[in-house]
This record gives C-alpha cells, structure tokens and sequence, in this order.
C-alpha cells in the first residue's frame, strides 16, 4: 500500500503568478525510505509540509493527495499527530520546553494520555535513542546534535506511522549528522516507519534511500531507485548531478559501465578493482604560500556564557590577509562564539581579540539580518553611504536575486535566505569577512558558485573565516582548515596535510581514495588523477510559467450588503450586550458582575464562531487573537500606574483594521476582561468590555477595505474620537449608574466634566501608541492575512 499518493497535484503560494509545485504524479510506498532532493528554492520544503495539513502552507492548490487511499484533507487534527511526524530544519524551532524529559513527553500530554502510559513510552524511545542519559537535562545545555536527536525521538514518542524530515541535518557537524542518519536508518528497518527527507548533504542519505524524488522548479525531473536517479542525472549532465555523493561522481567520469557507486565502501571496492588495470597519474597539490601579515589575531581568549561553563577556554587564532581560514568542529565546540567575538558581538572573559580592519558577520541564522518586507527592500536597507546603484547591481547578480527582488526575505527558501544575507553582508564593504555556515542550505551547484565568489574577494584582499560542516567545501576552497575542540584550537594545517592524516573527520573522497591515492581529497582530484572527466552541465530547465488559477478570486458573484454573520454581528453588539448590561444594572443591581462579564464574552464570540461555520478555526488564527489580546493586557499593566495612558484602544483598533469587527469585538472584549483579572474584578468590568468591544466592532466596519490600507491620520482621529466619545461616552455615565445615585442630567453632565480630562489623556495615548504602532503591526498583519490566507 502507499503511505502518500499525489496524482497531478499543484500548488501556489498567494500572489504568486506560477505554480510552486506542478502536476507532481508520485507514490511513496509504506515503509520505504524516499528521499526528496532538488537544487534551492526547488520546492522541497513547500512539498513536505503539504503532506501534513496541519503544517501546510495556504495558497491555491489543484489536484489531489491521499494518505492510504483516503483524502489527506480527511484527517483531524489529532490523527496528523500522531499518524504523520515532522521534524523541522531549524532545530531551535521545534523545542517547546526547558527539559528532555518534558519535551519527550509533551506530545503524548497534549493527547491526554494516561501518566502511566506516558512513562512508559518515554522511557522506550529514550533507550531506543541511547538519550537515557540525558533525561533530567536542560534542553538549552545540549550540542546541535543531541537537540535534534531529542526532537527525533519527541516525534517518534507518537509512534507515527510515517516521518517526514526537512533538511534535518542542515546545522549538525558531520560526525552528528552521520549519527542522525544512521537513528533513521534503524527506525526504517526495525520499526518499519516510512521515513521521507528532504536534504542537500547527500553523500550520508542517499545510499539509504529505496526511491530518491528529485525536484526543479517545482517539476519532478527524475525518480525511482537511487541509482535510477543517479544514472538519469548523471546521463543529462543535468546541473545537480555535481550534488551526488562523491563515489558515484569518481566512478561515473572514469567508468561509466561499472555499476554506480553510491557509498564510501562501494567506491572503495571499484577503485581496488579499476586500479588492477589503469595506473593513477601522479598528483601533487598545489601549495599557495601564506601571506605573512595578519589582520586579526587571538590570543588565549577565554569566554563563558555562566560561571559554570567555558566555552572558549585558551583560544588563540591568527588570520593572514586575503586569507580563507575555516574553522571545523562539532556542535557546540565554540565556532559559532569565537565569531561572535572577532565581531564584536560579544566580549571576551580573559585574553586579546586585535584587529586592522573593518568586520562584518554572516551570523548562522539568515533572518537576523532582515528588516524589511521585500529583498530589494532589505538590501537597500543601511547601506553605506559610498553605495552607487552599479555597486547594488552586481552583488545582485553576482548572489542570484534577480528574480526575487519583490519577495519577502522569510518567503526565501533556505539557500536564497543564506545569498540575501550574504549580498548584505557584501555591500558593507569590510576587509574581513566572518561566515557562521555560510553553505547551509545552499544545492551544490551554486556552492562551487560561491567558492568562486569567496576566491575573487580573496584576490581583492579580503580576508574571511568560515566556520563550516561542509568538509568538503572545505577542502576544495580554504587555504588553512583550523580545528577547534573544547573551546581550543588544536590544530591548524592546509587541507591536504589535515584531511589525508584524519580518519574519521575528513572528506568522503578521502576515505575511498586514500589507500591509493593518499593526498587526494576532493572529487576534482581524484577524476584528475583517474584521467575521467565530467561533462559540462546542461543549463537546468525554464520554469513552467502556467499561470495560477485563483480559484477563490473567481467566485466573483456579487456578495450581499449585509450578510448573516455581519446581522448577527450587528445584533449582539448593538441589542444583545446593551441589553447583558441593562439587566445585570437594573435587576441586579451590578451583583454577579463576574457571571455577566462572562456571558458578554460568550456573546463576543458568538459572531466569531459564525465565521467558521462549516470550517474548524486553524491554530494560527486562535494564535493571532491570543496574541493581540496579550499585546493589550500587557500594555495595559506595564502603564497602569499612569491614570488612561494606555496602548489598549490602538491595539484594539490597529486588530480590527486588520482582521475585521468580528475580531476586533473579541479581542477587545476580551483584553479588558484578562486584564482586569490581574488588576481587580468589579461591576465595572462588563462596561468596560462593551466599550473595548464596541471600538473594535466600529473600526472593523469603518476600515473595512482590505485593499486600502488606511492613513494613519486617519487612524489617530478615530482613536481619539473613540476615546472622548464612545469609551468616555459609555464609561462616564457607567460610573454614575454604579453610584447607586438618583439618575439625572445634572449628574450626568457632572460625570462627563469630571471624567472629560481622563478622557483627553486616554484620547493622547491613543493618538500616540497608533502612530507609532499603526504602520509596523499593520505591514505584519498584512503578511500575516497572505501568508496564511486569513480573510476578514
């Protein structure tokens, strides 16, 4: 049986104008190890994540996947969590709590089981894993590799059926990657779990795979066996074939009758056997003599980030000008933090950091760099002022981002996130350059792309550090590889001299090719001294410029002026609540305020339950009103010592324009009740409730144009008329009614004049926090309402 089956299925992110994925027509087998491959931005990760709807990206699909011959559309919430596992490529991102034992157990907690069965699980999957001992563990004190190993067996706690993986070993040094490779491998075979992965680094997953997908433009170009795959690429010199892993690519350019070798031991045993009858040629490396002056020097730099934990202890480190060092190790060697001090990011303990020339960092986490909402945008965002437009021009092609200039920088795939970073850091213009993975994400072909791009800054007189896990790249491009373990430098050589004397961390074509050819350590080298060759690679294809049927965009039959859940909307802010608050006054004298409070959040949301009908409310939009309420009620509490000075009203107001009366109604409603629960209950609260509420409602119907994003003079007006006359308006003759006093106009109009300067400060305030807020939150809603297709 198939686990997934897609037949012609499309997809298209919202506002795109072609199809991300095309009429992909594929099966994966139950308990088959697919492998899911393709060059950057090919649409692996889109791929992925809509075989788990849950996860799955909104935009406009056609065509159809089944999970086991049933629509996959078909399953809950529920059976996703537990039937289908995803593991995430940023390893940070999936870590929910502060120890192992609690992330092994939260899956299982959320799906109320028994505690007895919790344990026991628990306790299986962490001897299965071999983490036993890091149970009472703080997540927070773990390498790269054993967070993402706890997250692996976090998943597998659920005991699904079949596990996708999206570049799980992206940021895992490789000894840590080998290990995660070998965990799935055991899961596959033993457990019979269908594994599915996506990955650039293949030299590890791709003998394992029973059936390898390969992805361009969102076209599959190639699938089957991994040598089907293998030979097709090979055979059409297709451009990502220079990804394969490094035997396969040794044996194909020097024999292409012999059956493909896809691992290390594979290639050993057709090299033993090729070399009874061809003679190698000799080979020599070539030796650049170092620069003799440095440009930044560390002397025995101690570091640590708590009283009881070194991080660098004694590091020292020389860079040569025009120099390219890389710095190799594992997770959580100190790689990520010596950089961070050569940047001055951080400062050092004990000991000297001394440097000639202007620094800039590519830190490992992309996003960190980006400020703006599009990538033409965020390179044009503090650029020096020395910048010309020819300047701006090359490093955008030069980083290949032509095509992306209007996107937003999160929108990018991995590998185009990592050349955006990249192309800022460029424009900066320093003399040293710090780079913390820098090939992360990045498909093989415009990693020899890059290696080209850092030769050229060296030949300018550039000096760059990597740390890196790519030995590989590595090899073929640094001039010095340094070793750091244990927060020290242990030792520092060229590359041939340090990877043909290592045993275990060194390079695949090191290990196949050592025992005959000892110095040759990178494909190139050793096809050079096997007399094979590789032909030049065809341009890869055109993408399918198909344009995207919006399917939603062509229900173009005109809507009423009011419909049901705007009338019942209607009702129950302008009769239903009025008359909550007439009856817990006047019949009950303001007693049960708490009883009445609730019940007007119970009307709140009834408009709000309307807009699902038919549909259940995904967890990105209950987490969108969660946040907004949270962003009032903690605005409200951090002024509460300034008497009206308060954030709320813009917060309310800036959720209504943005997703509609509906939502601004909860939210206000709802901000004022939490709120009041940390800052005092009374029979004020059921007022200040329909007031709040009733200013989101007004601000949904007043800026109700999703297209037209209002001014924020605009925006200020109405604040401050809410304030005086709508809040003020209901709050003032509230605080009379609640007197217990004779009703009268001149009681009244003395609660006006007395409250009116309150009401003036609260009209300021929110004058104030709209134009300061209104533009930022509303550009993020914006993406927000895109990304995840969120209508009002």
């Amino acid at each position: 049986m198939d686990i997934f089956r897609l037949d012609n299925f499309s997809f298209a992110y919202p506002e795109q104008k072609s199809w991300c994925l095309s009429e992909l027509n594929c099966a994966i087998p139950q308990g088959s190890f697919t492998l899911i491959c393709g060059a950057s931005a090919s649409g692996k990760s889109t791929f992925l994540r809509r075989l788990k709807p849950i996860l799955a990206p909104k935009g406009f699909s056609k065509g159809n996947i089944y999970f086991k011959d049933a629509p996959l559309s078909q399953l809950t919430p529920a059976e996703q969590s537990q039937k289908i596992g995803f593991v995430l490529q940023n390893i940070e991102n999936q870590l929910v709590t502060d120890k192992v034992w609690h992330e092994l157990a939260f899956g299982l907690e959320s799906l109320n089981l028994p505690s007895a069965a919790i344990r026991r699980r628990v306790g299986e999957i962490a001897d299965f894993f071999g983490i036993g001992a890091l149970f009472e563990k703080r997540v927070d004190e773990l390498s790269g590799g054993q967070k993402q190993l706890v997250n692996l067996a976090a998943v597998m706690v659920m005991q699904p059926e079949v596990l996708i993986l999206d570049e799980p070993t992206a940021m895992l040094d490789p000894l840590a990657a080998a290990n995660f490779i070998q965990a799935l491998q055991r899961l596959n075979e033993e457990c019979g779990t269908t594994v599915i992965i996506a990955e650039q680094r293949l030299d590890e997953v791709f003998p394992l795979a029973r059936q390898v997908i390969v992805l361009e433009q969102g076209i599959i170009i190639a699938q089957g066996s991994a040598t089907e795959a293998a030979q097709a690429l090979l055979a059409a010199a297709h451009p990502f074939s220079l990804s394969l892993p490094a035997p396969c690519l040794i044996q194909w350019a020097a024999d292409k009758a012999a059956p493909l070798a896809l691992s290390v031991r594979q290639g050993q045993i057709w090299l033993e056997n090729y070399l009874r009858w061809h003679q190698p040629l000799p080979f020599e490396p070539q030796v650049s003599a170092p620069a003799k002056d440095w440009v930044l020097k560390l002397e025995e730099v101690h570091f640590s980030y708590s009283p009881v934990q070194e991080v660098l202890n004694g590091f020292s480190l020389e860079l040569r000008r025009g120099e390219l060092l890389a710095l190799i190790g594992s997770n959580g060697s100190g790689k990520s933090t010596a950089l961070a001090l050569m940047a001055q990011n951080l400062a050092c303990d004990r000991g000297k950091i001394i440097s000639h020339a202007k620094t800039a960092l590519l830190p490992q986490n992309p996003q960190a760099l980006f400020c703006q909402s599009s990538v033409l945008a965020d390179l044009k965002a503090d650029l020096p002022p020395d910048t010309s437009q020819e300047d701006l021009d090359y490093v955008i092609n030069l980083c290949q981002l032509g095509k992306v200039l209007a996107v937003h920088p999160y929108d990018l795939s991995a590998g185009e996130q990592q050349r955006l970073a990249f192309a800022k850091i460029l424009l900066l213009k320093p003399q040293i350059i710090l780079l913390d993975e820098p090939t992360k994400g990045m498909d093989n072909d415009f990693k020899e792309f890059f290696g080209h791009i850092l030769k050229d800054l060296q030949a300018r007189g550039i000096s760059l550090i990597m740390a890196c896990h790519d030995l590989a790249f590595c090899a073929q491009y640094a001039d010095r590889i340094a070793f750091c373990f244990n927060g020290q430098i242990v030792d520092t050589a060229p590359p041939h001299e340090f990877f043909s004397h290592s045993s275990y961390l060194t390079t695949p074509t090191s290990r196949m090719c050592r025992k005959y050819m000892p110095a040759v350590i990178t494909p190139p080298e050793a096809i050079a001294a096997l007399g094979g060759h590789l032909p030049p690679a065809k341009p890869p294809l055109p993408p399918k410029a198909e344009p995207v049927i919006q399917a939603a965009e062509d229900e173009a039959a005109e809507k009423p002026a009011l419909s049901k859940k705007t009338k019942l909307s209607l009702f129950c802010a302008l009769i239903l609540i009025p008359l909550t608050v007439f009856v817990n006054v006047y019949w009950f004298q303001s007693h049960y305020y708490s009883f009445f409070a609730l019940l007007i959040l119970l009307e709140c949301m009834l408009p709000f339950y309307i807009i699902f009908e038919g549909r259940k409310p995904q967890a990105r939009e209950l987490v969108i009103i969660a946040i907004f309420c949270a962003l009032g009620v903690a605005g409200r509490i951090v002024f509460f010592m300034l008497p009206q000075f308060k954030p709320v009203m813009a917060i309310v107001i800036i959720a209504a324009v943005s997703f509609g009366k509906e939502y601004g109604f909860l939210i206000g409603s709802l901000t004022m009740l939490v709120s009041n629960m940390l800052l005092g209950m009374g029979p004020w609260v059921v007022w200040q409730m329909f007031a709040m509420g009733l200013i989101g409602f007004l601000g949904g119907c007043i800026f109700a144009q999703d297209r037209l994003r209002p001014k924020k003079t605009a925006l200020c007006l109405f604040g401050a008329f809410c304030a005086v006359f709508i809040y003020g308006g209901l709050m003032n003759p509230a605080s009379a009614i609640l007197s217990r006093q004779v009703l009268s106009l001149p009681l009244l109009l003395s609660y006006y004049a007395s409250g009116l300067p309150l009401d003036i400060i609260h009209a300021a305030a929110t004058v104030i926090f709209l134009w300061l807020l209104a533009e930022p939150l509303l550009e993020k809603t914006e993406r927000l309402k895109k990304k995840y297709a969120i209508r009002r």
